[in-house]
């Protein structure tokens, strides 16, 4: 009897022995993360009287009380020293001082990043005393594809990818030193390695919200992404298949917390928050001197009166209607070009300037990008395109729409995105689609940015005497000359519906070609659809009527279509992506006709929206590769 009591009690013994085992192999870690923080120092508010959250020193000492309460990982996901005049005083080099001084894990590099060029971030990035992650960038030595980490007796892979568009919507981004690759082929290339050396994988994400859910869906594996790039605040992790995805707002508002539970390199159990950061809370007194101090160079160099202002010039909703200081900036770029015409990108406007004097600060506050001003000859159609895509997004807020000078658009916002304008006048006379105009504007549009691809590929002429400064310097110099701001003339951009009697402008071209496009008839959108078969069955969705003059433009017959563009279908309010592994399509490039295979598969789909773009590979025979811009959710 005690020998059967005693084997009994063994086996408990044993099973209670591999239980508590199999409980001890359970570890708890913790992913603080936040993204976007532009170098934000101050406290500040998204709308008032809510109260105000941020702030460098209070953020600094809730990341410590985070870290101290489990053991943690510590993860940035770019944009993080570019942006506020605090941030882009000595290009960034007080942001990384004062990132350094909090002991980051990891950072992956932004688009903003490279907005002081190739060069200025190499430098910043020498003096990072902490792991910067580009898996998808070639150009930059200093980037690391990944990194393992190991917390708690947990190895995680890390992987830092950006968005691929960095070369059209960064001006640095566009040095041709640089290569962005395909965040999905990248993340694909590497996993089987870091799988290999680590249990958790981490994607370290500036790609934003949209772009993560996709590439969680396309790429299995992943157990993580840390996400940025979209500004987006997620109270709680989004789930997409066996992947969580996690964003922290913007600005160091909050601290995005993630609490892992993990068990033979599996995630059991997770719970997510954001930790507000309040304004008035307790704060880290070394990162309060360090803000101090860069302060203090601050007020010397940027303190400075350069002007007044007898009125508030008003810059709020630039990115949806004309304001104030949107006009008096604009006139500023075409009165020292000379251009007829000033376009600016409300998106590049950042506030607005109190009557009263103006300081050096206040200017690089409105203007906080390092753009230059180009000159750029467009002919009347290509105005009105640019036009029309400045109207796209409304009634929604976009960085594309325009401050304008010299231009009075009166424009219909109920009417389809692409036809919206009614009339348009240059320096009071009508619009002439064939005329040649000059056209100032800063170089971030004139590289593509903002979805203005085809500015991309105009000529650019750098204005005599200014070539050399940045727009916010022009401005100061423009002050220093006139000292007193005159009220901009109002007017320039008028809504209005469609009235009686009003001729809507035929839809633009879409594309610059080597000439006239050749005067066919729009094909009928049946025949279209029915030629040929394999063209056939990448259309899953009906052609809108009011694309049918941009699209409409193709061979009928046996033979695949004829675009008269290789970039048509890129610009046309629309979303369009590819289907299949080998369709062929003709199509005109750079005055040459060419046959392309279409080399990625997803579904064709023709929507109304104007959304994000995405590129599409063309394989050409005899042309090599080009690269045809389209628009996808």
């Amino acid at each position: 009897m005690r020998s059967n009591l005693r084997s009994i009690c063994s086996l408990l013994l044993a099973w209670l022995l591999v239980l508590a085992a199999g409980l001890s192999a359970a570890q708890e870690i913790r992913i603080i993360h936040w993204n976007d923080w532009h170098g934000h120092v101050q406290p500040a508010s998204d709308r008032q009287p809510r109260p105000l959250l941020g702030g460098a020193a209070q953020l600094a000492w809730r990341l410590a009380a985070l870290r101290q309460e489990k053991p943690s990982l510590v993860l940035a996901a770019g944009d993080m020293i570019q942006g506020s005049v605090w941030a882009n005083f000595r290009q960034g080099r007080a942001a990384m001082d004062l990132l350094n001084r909090l002991r980051l894990d990891a950072m992956v590099v932004g688009n903003h990043e490279f907005d002081f060029g190739l060069d200025v971030l190499r430098q910043r990035l020498q003096e990072a005393r902490f792991p910067v992650l580009g898996a998808n960038v070639t150009g930059v030595p200093e980037l690391q594809p990944w990194i393992r980490l190991e917390v708690q007796g947990v190895s995680v892979a890390v992987i830092g990818l950006l968005t691929p568009e960095t070369g059209r919507i960064s001006v640095g981004g566009a040095d041709l030193r640089l290569r962005f690759l395909a965040p999905e082929q990248t993340l694909a290339h590497y996993l089987p390695e870091m799988r290999s050396q680590a249990q958790l994988i981490v994607v370290l994400s500036h790609l934003g919200l949209a772009a993560d859910k996709q590439l969680a869906a396309q790429v299995p594996g992943i157990d993580l992404i840390v996400g940025g790039h979209s500004h987006t605040r997620l109270a709680a992790p989004v789930v997409v298949g066996d992947t969580l995805i996690v964003q922290a707002w913007e600005h160091g508002k909050v601290l995005g917390v993630l609490d892992l539970q993990v068990e033979d390199g599996r995630i059991r159990q997770w719970q997510g928050r954001l930790e507000a950061v309040p304004a008035e809370g307790p704060g880290d007194p070394e990162v309060a001197q360090l803000v101090a101090y860069y302060e203090a160079q601050m007020a010397d160099e940027l303190g400075a009166g350069v002007g007044r202002t007898a009125l508030r010039l008003d810059g709020t909703g630039a990115r949806q209607r004309e304001t104030d200081l949107g006009n008096w900036l604009a006139d500023i770029a075409r009165q020292v070009t000379g251009a007829q015409v000033a376009i600016l990108n409300g998106g590049g406007i950042r506030g607005s300037l109190p009557a009263g004097p103006i300081r050096r600060r206040d200017i690089y506050e409105v203007l906080p990008f390092p753009n230059r001003l180009v000159v750029l000859r467009l002919t009347g159609r290509q105005l009105r395109q640019v036009l029309e895509h400045s109207l796209s997004s409304l009634p929604r807020p976009a960085g594309r729409f325009l401050q304008v000078s010299g231009l009075v658009v009166r424009y219909d916002p109920g009417a389809p995105p692409g036809r919206r304008l009614l009339a348009v006048q240059v320096v009071g006379r009508p619009l002439a689609d064939h005329q040649h105009y000059t056209v100032a504007t800063v170089d971030y549009l004139a590289i593509g940015g903002d979805g203005y691809h085809w500015l991309a590929n105009l000529p650019r002429e750098l204005p005599d005497g200014i070539a050399d400064l940045t727009f916010q310097e022009v401005v100061i110099q423009y002050l220093a000359h006139q000292q007193t701001v005159a009220p901009p003339a109002a007017g320039r951009l008028l809504p209005s519906p469609a009235q009686p009697g009003d001729v809507r402008a035929p839809a633009p071209e879409l594309l610059q070609g080597p000439g006239p496009a050749p005067d066919r008839a729009p094909a009928p959108r049946e025949s279209w659809l029915r030629q040929p078969p394999a063209l056939k069955d990448l259309v899953q969705q009906r052609l809108p009527d009011f694309l049918l003059p941009e699209l409409g433009r193709l061979q009928t017959g046996d033979q695949p279509p004829v675009f008269q563009h290789h970039q048509v279908l890129s610009q046309s309010p629309g979303l369009v992506q590819a289907v299949g592994d080998h369709h062929d399509l003709v199509a005109v490039f750079e005055g040459q006709q060419e046959r392309f295979d279409i080399l990625c598969g997803a579904e064709i789909q023709i929507g109304r929206g104007l959304v994000q773009q995405e590129k599409l590979r063309l394989q050409g025979q005899g042309a090599g590769q080009a690269e045809a811009l389209l628009l996808a959710p």
